[in-house]
């Protein structure tokens, strides 16, 4: 068993910068400083922008990696700037689209702001459903400009930063039962059973395929991984031929546990989950096979990659 805790801070310049700009036709574009590194963070910002809008995912297109485009960020993509930063950057402009909307979606209705709400891709009179304009209305009147309350610019866009004022902690569990053979030292991992906390999940499929595909990494430097070197200091780790990776018949059996407690420091309540998968995994396992081989296997377990024969060490 291994427990971890995984602390991200943040402190000025590492906030993230979101613009929002909504187009004539009501589509929105996303603009991030982010960058994605296969985790999905571009989809869970997409996610954010079109709840706090009301309106379908595919209207929003996020845009990242342009830097004539996007806004400058800092920090990229690291600790719990994915969904956690960023995601609270967008969710900032996307309620500044939303005031706007209102407004203008008022205007157009001949009613004061307060007797609005934007509901499924729209702006409507509270409790008149029928008494509506679309988005889609409300951003073609923004653009030409010939309706709108007094004093105010032509167009819908936003720009928001966040930076978080204190720590986010993601914090588990986790739990390896493994069986290793004697005679020639092989481990063979039964069963990993992990729980995590990692704020309010925007996208669970995307925290699920992050957390398992850390816990594969992690049996990676347990049992297989290491970049070995001769007495002489010279390489042997040359080529992946020399890099054993787990291959899908190496990953056991995985049950996780998820908990979500919204962290109160991030508007969305989000936390890190990048690093979860990955910490807690190569102690778990070196827990397990000393269990298994007794104390005296102290010394056997006490450096990663495990192989088999260090397991047969006298």
């Amino acid at each position: 068993m291994a427990c971890f805790y995984s602390a991200t801070l943040a402190w000025n310049p590492t906030g993230v910068d979101t613009t929002i700009r909504m187009e004539p036709s009501g589509q929105v574009i996303v603009f991030t400083g982010q960058t994605p590194m296969g985790q999905g963070v571009e989809r869970v910002l997409q996610q954010i922008c079109a709840a706090g809008l009301t309106m379908p995912d595919d209207d929003v297109t996020v845009v990242h990696g342009d830097t004539h485009a996007c806004p400058y960020t800092a920090y990229g993509s690291g600790g719990s700037r994915g969904t956690g930063i960023g995601g609270s950057a967008v969710m900032l402009a996307a309620g500044r689209i939303r005031e706007k909307l209102c407004l203008i979606g008022a205007h157009l209705l001949g009613t004061d702001p307060e007797a609005v709400e934007l509901s499924q891709g729209g702006v409507q009179v509270l409790g008149d459903a029928a008494r509506r304009v679309s988005i889609a209305q409300v951003a073609r009147a923004a653009y030409l400009a010939h309706n709108l309350p007094t004093g105010m610019e032509p167009g819908i866009d936003a720009r928001a930063s966040f930076d978080p004022a204190t720590l986010a902690i993601t914090y588990g569990v986790a739990l390896a039962r493994v069986e290793v053979d004697r005679e020639t030292g092989l481990v063979d991992i039964r069963q990993i059973v992990f729980g995590h906390d990692c704020g309010r999940q925007i996208n669970p499929a995307l925290v699920e395929g992050q957390v398992v595909g850390g816990i594969v990494q992690g049996i990676g430097a347990a049992l297989y991984e290491g970049l070995d070197h001769d007495a002489a200091g010279q390489p042997l780790t040359r080529c992946m031929r020399d890099y054993p990776l787990p291959f899908a018949a190496d990953v056991p059996p995985i049950t996780l546990v998820h908990l979500e407690t919204p962290s109160p420091f991030f508007p969305n309540g989000a936390k890190g989950v990048g690093e979860s998968g990955t910490i807690p995994i190569p102690a778990a396992i070196a827990n397990a096979i000393r269990d298994a081989l007794g104390d005296s296997a102290a010394e056997l377990v006490n450096r990663l990659p495990i192989r088999p024969e260090n397991l047969l060490q006298p």
